[in-house]
């Protein structure tokens, strides 16, 4: 084993110092002991069953807004280990070839932004691969109109679309399908998902949804900006099966709002509340950005961004979207 010399104990000796002292300003002293004791009980009990119970997911909502967002980091830190598959080409079905150079971009702009595009659209035939998939999904009706009265596992023709805002499919047809599986587990994805955390991850979840036109933003459908709190750390991947401009509801962030203590604490003191655009432009100077593109286009996401969903005014929008991390915890909707 390597000796460390003195000068070096020291060193390190003075940087627990400081990493303690900041942990107690920052972290310790904003979050109540009950809080805490509910997060480290729900741990424990996601380690033996596999389940996160309803209230320790509520403290760590209640952490993460205290903290700025420093609890679920330094958790994340402790429970897993770093990733060490680096710098290396990786073969995907769905991109092909890409080269690490390529992936080391695509990184850089997401772990500063906390939204990246790929800059190559996924391919045409696998586009309508998953068209024709989306045929075959049954869905969930939300924000229905009242006369609207079949609202639950239905299928959805979008040239004669149901009265409704958004459409989520069933979470059993998603999983029984082989092609959204396989493009959940793709390797580059997987891998970009690792690197961006830092340690290996899964996909864990996926969502399927149409969103309608509307008069007006709901926040029961993330169309007024919130920021996830899946579990301690994530990444979602927006893949467009439509066309999106201006009016197609196209997703929009604010950058670099993902980062630990980036948040504004006006915005992070309302019980997990949505805000409104003039909320944001008041408090978040980085301004907001909107992502457009056509069918193919391919969206990575720390949805602990301020984000939405803008409405549909025109036609619809049909999003795939796999979910990644290194485990469930946390994850109260979860298995």
């Amino acid at each position: 084993m390597m000796q460390t010399s003195p000068s070096g104990r020291q060193e390190v000796l003075d940087w627990a110092t400081e990493f303690a002292d900041l942990l107690e300003d920052n972290l310790l002293n904003r979050i109540s002991k009950r809080d805490l004791a509910q997060i480290l009980a729900g741990i424990v009990s996601y380690r033996n069953t596999g389940v996160t119970p309803q209230v320790s997911h509520l403290s760590l909502i209640k952490a993460y807004e205290n903290s700025s967002g420093l609890m679920q980091e330094l958790l994340h830190k402790i429970l897993f280990a770093s990733y060490t598959d680096m710098g290396k080409s990786i073969k995907s079905e769905f991109f092909g070839e890409v080269s690490a150079k390529d992936t080391d971009a695509i990184l850089a702009e997401l772990d500063e932004q906390g939204y990246a595009v790929l800059p190559e659209r996924l391919g045409e035939h696998w586009v309508d691969a998953l068209l024709s998939e989306a045929g075959k999904l049954h869905y969930k009706l939300y924000n229905i109109d009242p006369d609207e009265r079949e609202t639950d596992n239905r299928k959805i023709d979008p040239l004669k679309p149901p009265k409704c805002v958004i459409a989520y499919a069933n979470t059993a047809d998603l999983e029984s399908s082989s092609l959204l599986r396989s493009f959940s587990n793709d390797p580059w994805l997987v891998h970009l998902a690792s690197r961006h955390m830092n340690t290996a991850v899964q996909p864990i979840d996926a969502q399927f949804w149409y969103s309608f036109p509307s008069k007006e933003a709901s926040g029961n459908v993330a169309q007024l900006f919130h920021y996830d709190l899946d579990t301690l750390r994530w990444l979602k991947v927006f893949v467009y099966l439509t066309d999106v401009g201006a009016e197609n509801g196209p997703h929009e962030f604010v950058p670099a709002s993902h980062k630990p203590g980036s948040k504004p604490q006006p915005l992070t003191v309302r019980d997990y509340a949505r805000i409104d655009d003039h909320e944001i432009d008041k408090y978040c100077h980085q301004g907001r950005k909107t992502i457009c593109g056509k069918r193919g286009t391919v969206i990575l996401g720390d949805t602990r961004c301020f984000h939405k969903g803008k409405v549909v005014n025109d036609k619809f929008r049909l999003i795939f979207s796999p979910i990644y991390a290194p485990s469930r915890i946390g994850y109260f909707h979860g298995k």
